[in-house]
């Protein structure tokens, strides 16, 4: 897509004007080659985001995240965050957002009964409340979700253009989405919250190991003293 930062021209106005039109009301993947990319602090539906051979970066208001060749992200319903890849080589970038009401719908809909699901196929409007995930990086490890996204931009660059088997790609993605959501929910429990700030300094540390990091600074994004950030690690 011809977006910012790329300067406003007569000949990218329109497709601009159109993609802001639809981005956010209905289901959207954008992909594409690129070394310039940046997108301005904005507020978006639940979207997954996968990067290859470089890395792409996601500013949210109280830490940075950098997905690359190992490492995928989620990002939830009406988080606000920038994005920025800079590269001297093109870098695959992909975003898979989910239209409102899609991420509800399955999840309302994997929590039911078959025979309640035969008696009543439609899932209420009111009940499709999007899921929370855990906002942290996920691994590439050759698992249903890293195979999903790898199909997703080989069918896109082979030119698949049907918002019908978008419809159908969003439903199967959000599904192994939900069947890893063992963490999504923060639980309220000691061991889960210890788990949740070592993934924030595990976070750190794939995003930021081309620059120097001490004990004392992984510590800090653990909201940890350093001996238990240390034990614990």
């Amino acid at each position: 897509p011809d977006l910012p930062p790329r300067p406003a021209t007569p000949a990218n106005a329109a497709f601009r004007e159109n993609f802001f039109h639809r981005w956010g009301r209905e289901n959207a993947l954008v992909c594409g080659l690129a070394r310039d990319a940046e997108y301005r602090t904005h507020g978006q539906t639940l979207s997954v985001k996968a990067a290859w051979g470089g890395r792409e970066r996601f500013m949210l208001p109280e830490r940075e995240l950098a997905i690359d060749d190992d490492h995928w992200l989620v990002l939830n319903d009406g988080r606000r965050y920038s994005s920025v890849l800079r590269s001297e080589r093109p870098v695959a970038s992909m975003a898979m957002f989910f239209r409102p009401g899609l991420p509800g719908e399955v999840a309302v809909a994997r929590g039911m009964v078959l025979s309640s699901a035969l008696d009543a196929p439609d899932v209420p409007a009111a009940s499709r409340r999007a899921p929370e995930f855990s906002e942290h990086l996920r691994a590439h490890d050759g698992g249903a979700v890293s195979r999903r996204l790898v199909a997703l931009w080989q069918a896109v660059q082979g030119g698949e253009r049907s918002e019908v088997w978008l419809e159908e790609q969003a439903l199967l993605l959000m599904d192994l989405l939900s069947s890893a959501r063992q963490d999504a929910v923060a639980s309220r429990s000691l061991q889960a919250e210890l788990q949740r700030r070592l993934r924030l300094a595990a976070d750190h540390i794939d995003t930021c190991y081309a620059q120097p990091l001490d004990l004392e600074a992984m510590a800090r994004v653990a909201c940890l003293s350093r001996w238990h950030f240390v034990r614990h690690f």
